[in-house]
């Protein structure tokens, strides 16, 4: 970045951007799913809204992108008979994708324990 662009009084606010949040990830969930839906060959499970509401919580430090490849990798698992089998098909699939997540463990742990920090803004006026 430019040297000039990055002096006092050019960027105020600085703003932590981390993964999606719950809400957020329920929202991307919603979408893949409708993505998945215009195939002719879809067919939706019995306990679709059980499994990836599962998902959506087991996706925390995910991307976009990793949770839409979660979401298509639970649809390849589906039919389920029981509550429990989807839940337990949805944390499976997040288990398997964890290791390769674009933010890591570490990284995110650092995120969290400072965005607050990243996302104050300058409350003070600057002098010129």
């Amino acid at each position: 970045m430019d040297p000039a662009v990055k002096r006092g009084g050019r960027i105020d606010h600085v703003i932590g951007v981390g993964p999606p949040d719950l809400e957020c990830r329920r929202t991307i969930i919603a979408q893949a799913v409708k993505e998945l839906a215009k195939a002719p060959s879809w067919r939706e499970p019995a306990l679709l809204k059980e499994g990836l509401e599962e998902l959506a919580n087991e996706t925390e430090r995910f991307t976009r992108s990793e949770i839409q490849r979660a979401v298509r990798n639970l649809a390849r698992r589906a039919p389920w008979g029981k509550i429990d089998q989807a839940k337990a098909a949805a944390a499976d699939v997040a288990e398997r994708l964890r290791d390769g997540l674009t933010i890591g463990t570490k990284d995110y742990d650092e995120f969290v324990e400072t965005n607050n920090t990243f996302s104050q803004a300058v409350l003070e006026p600057i002098q010129i």
